[in-house]
């Protein structure tokens, strides 16, 4: 097997991705923007570990805040 054997293999590999993807109607379509039609895409979610991170940072900053006020209130 050769260099241009490989490099053929991953071209049809492509070209078979492209058809499949052509097939499902996603040519080159991202999530959530209008097709050609005018139809909007699924909008994509966030992960759940996104959401507890999130989450967690307002919990957090919340919690910061507060002691900055308190430490303001007892220190002016």
């Amino acid at each position: 097997m050769t260099l241009d054997d490989g490099a053929e293999h991953g071209e049809e590999a492509l070209d078979d991705a492209e058809e499949r993807a052509a097939e499902e109607g996603e040519e080159g379509a991202v999530e959530g923007e209008a097709g050609e039609e005018g139809e909007t895409g699924r909008q994509a979610k966030a992960p759940w570990h996104f959401k507890v991170i999130v989450v967690g940072s307002v919990i957090y900053l919340g919690y910061r805040l507060y002691q900055g006020i308190s430490w303001l209130a007892h220190h002016v």
